[in-house]
């Protein structure tokens, strides 16, 4: 993610793009977009040229520069590979039906600045999704739930009004506020998906940051926004959760059950949702990669002994040799003379490399499984590559046995 400068947004971004966006947040109607040469020859300005410009921009009045400035740092804080690509991924869905990838081709759109600000102007309901909501899903980890297949499950306003109570109520002694709003917003993809975004009110800090000239430190006053996420996928009955400063998730799906479930209790409270016992089990078991995914290479492994007893096998170098490591791993607890079965890896740590057309950058991501139930991958479009090799290919994610004729299969 870039830091936000205003020098450095204004040369990133196409004159052009600019000159639209300020034209629509009415500022600098005045600001001349032409510059004359010896010959009074009139030649756009320079797109390297921003100091008169910059300049224009800090002379707005206070209130209309302190809203410009917020829009620039936003835009600043979507300009990352990462999530431009989620951008063009999401816009392909029904609800959008755009195909950013041909439009920025097309309009010769390349740089990341220059690509949001494209989203901004002429997708803009894309745009605010991304902003709302796709960085907030890419911050933290995840808790997942194996609850109840409810293929019937709805949302509705009383359902939504009970969880919001009991959200607050359960917030309200930590210091959180007693404002909350809840978004709701279905996922009709492969799976689908019901997500709930939960605002929290939380207290005013003052964290250090940058001056808009970028040479001193000072200290802004910042109302911060808690954040809680809930997937739920009827089909499989899984309940995904973020929550950002949350030691206690079990709660927060519990009052998810009981308020958009109808649950008095929240079934298979000791379900392990991983189960990497396949490692272990399998002297041969490989982590095998697939079209999208070129290499995987496993770094960390801890694996509980029993008797308050465990170890951690790491790599330290870039070869990352995962044979190796579990070669060593199935050593070590043959070492104990205990069975396979006694032990019990809790934690996976590993890198995905992507498969990438020749020329490309190479893209990878390191992320961990860790039991029961907890991993870091995000809810982009590679974590979700990541998350379905996972659950597919390796198999170390359980799911609700099906019921056929009241028999469970």
């Amino acid at each position: 993610m870039a830091r936000y400068s205003l020098k450095s947004f204004l040369r990133e971004t196409q004159n052009s793009l600019l000159q639209m966006f300020f034209k629509r947040e009415g500022v600098l109607s005045d600001f001349k977009w032409i510059s004359k040469a010896k010959d009074d020859k009139e030649i756009p300005l320079p797109e390297t040229d921003v100091d008169g410009l910059a300049e224009a921009i800090e002379q707005i009045e206070d209130d209309d520069h302190a809203k410009l400035i917020c829009k620039l740092r936003d835009i600043t804080s979507l300009a990352d590979a990462n999530i431009i690509s989620t951008m063009i991924e999401h816009g392909k869905k029904p609800r959008y039906d755009i195909k950013l990838a041909e439009e920025f081709s097309g309009n010769k759109v390349e740089g990341p600045f220059d690509r949001v600000m494209w989203v901004n102007l002429y997708h803009n309901d894309l745009y605010r999704y991304t902003l709302k909501f796709i960085q907030v899903i890419s911050i933290d980890g995840t808790w997942d739930f194996l609850i109840k297949r409810k293929k019937d499950y709805m949302t509705d306003a009383n359902k939504l009004s009970a969880f919001k109570k009991s959200v607050i109520k359960h917030y309200v002694g930590k210091g959180r506020g007693e404002k909350c709003i809840i978004d709701d917003y279905y996922s009709n993809e492969d799976i689908k998906q019901y997500c709930y975004y939960t605002f929290h009110e939380d207290c005013i800090k003052t964290p250090l940051d940058f001056n808009e000239e970028g040479d001193d430190v000072v200290r802004k006053p910042q109302h911060r926004i808690f954040e809680n996420i809930f997937f739920f996928e009827p089909q499989t009955g899984n309940l995904r959760i973020h929550a950002r400063g949350e030691r206690n998730t079990e709660k927060l799906a519990d009052l998810f059950c009981k308020h958009m479930l109808g649950l008095e209790v929240r079934p298979n409270r000791d379900a392990k949702i991983y189960d990497m016992s396949k490692i272990l089990e399998k002297q041969d078991f490989k982590f095998d990669n697939e079209a999208t995914i070129h290499k995987v290479h496993v770094t960390e492994i801890i694996c509980d002994m029993g008797n308050n007893e465990e170890i951690t096998l790491k790599t330290k170098n870039r070869q990352r040799k995962e044979l190796l490591l579990l070669k060593r791993l199935h050593m070590a607890v043959g070492s104990y003379g205990i069975a396979h079965s006694s032990a019990k890896i809790t934690k996976l740590r590993f890198q995905v490399e992507f498969t990438v057309p020749k020329g490309m950058k190479k893209k990878t991501r390191t992320k961990e499984i860790v039991l029961p139930n907890r991993t870091d991958l995000t809810d982009d479009s590679y974590d979700n590559i990541i998350r379905k090799h996972i659950e597919k290919k390796w198999k170390f994610k359980k799911s609700l046995p099906k019921k056929t004729n009241g028999k469970v299969v």
